[in-house]
């Protein structure tokens, strides 16, 4: 009876621990988020190996890896992507500024990412001074972004202007509609200036619009646990500066500057060099015949002494001889 007894509270242990293990485990299907992934770099981005990269994307792995949940990126442009948020079929898109129209489809976490502003972007042999510039312009912008929807409300109306709205489904076909004269300026997120697709040929104008917050956003109503999470770990990533989030930044936005240079001004010291240059070899060819003359007139004085030496001893021969 007591054997019986020792085997069957065995069994109860073995299940008992059997039972936790099966609990304790991720499952991996059920603790896999999907995140959106589309090109707005260097916040976030498909890299040239076709991996998903950026500041957000550096944050929410960094996340993931302490948490112990995996992630299944869905590429896609940012149109399908917050249409995909809205019917559950990915579970986060980061950078996603606020709104309160996207208050009322997403859920957002309580911490913002980064803060950022809207930019006039131009070409450089099209300067704009001041927001009344863009009068009667046209004026290229992300299709579904908080720019498309402040320049069909808000701008209008606060400044008392008109122009021509062009969308495009991402930053490298505004880039080239601007580079083709299509539109002629392109609103762009502050971190457009540190992306690839801010080329040589683009200018930042210092035209400031629309201060916003940039979060991750959330299908409405759901994840309020995962949400939790996140807001949990960037309040410690902002309050650690050695963290991701500030390592993250400083990997995306230490951009190298670079002076612009007239091509007047490099021909300009191009010539002074070149004239500098003839200038140092005809010193250096004048010093050369100064120094070779000088050297013939130092042998033919010598040679001149040496004659006159010669004739005064055959001077005094002579006399010495008449004397005799």
């Amino acid at each position: 009876m007591k054997n019986k007894s020792t085997i069957l509270l065995f069994l109860v242990i073995q299940m008992f621990i059997f039972v936790n293990i099966a609990f304790s485990v991720p499952n991996r299907d059920k603790n896999c988020i999907k995140v959106g992934v589309y090109e707005n770099p260097p916040k976030i981005f498909m890299n040239p190996n076709q991996q998903p990269d950026g500041i957000f994307i550096d944050i929410i792995k960094d996340i993931a890896l302490k948490e112990g949940f995996c992630i299944e990126y869905v590429y896609g442009n940012w149109n399908d992507l917050l249409e995909m948020l809205r019917n559950g079929e990915i579970d986060i898109l980061p950078d996603v500024a606020f709104s309160r129209e996207r208050d009322s489809l997403y859920s957002f976490n309580k911490l913002f990412v980064l803060s950022s502003w809207l930019e006039v972007f131009t070409l450089k042999d099209q300067p704009f001074n001041s927001i009344y510039d863009l009068n009667h312009k046209r004026i290229g912008v992300l299709k579904g972004s908080i720019q498309e929807d402040y320049l069909s409300t808000s701008l209008k109306t606060d400044f008392n202007i008109g122009y021509t709205v062009l969308l495009y489904d991402n930053y490298e076909g505004t880039v080239k509609a601007l580079e083709n004269k299509e539109v002629d300026v392109i609103i762009a997120n502050r971190f457009f200036y540190f992306s690839s697709n801010c080329n040589e040929n683009v200018f930042p104008t210092g035209i400031i619009l629309r201060p916003s917050d940039l979060f991750f956003a959330f299908t409405k109503n759901k994840h309020q646990d995962l949400i939790e999470i996140i807001d949990k770990h960037i309040a410690n990533f902002k309050n650690d500066p050695e963290s991701v989030y500030y390592r993250s930044i400083h990997k995306w936005l230490d951009k190298e500057y670079h002076t612009f240079f007239p091509n007047y001004l490099k021909w300009g010291l191009f010539i002074v060099f070149i004239i500098i240059v003839i200038t140092l070899l005809f010193n250096v060819i004048l010093r050369k015949k100064v120094r070779n003359k000088t050297t013939e007139l130092i042998i033919m004085n010598q040679e001149l002494l040496l004659a006159k030496i010669k004739a005064e001893e055959s001077d005094k021969l002579k006399t010495s001889f008449l004397q005799n």
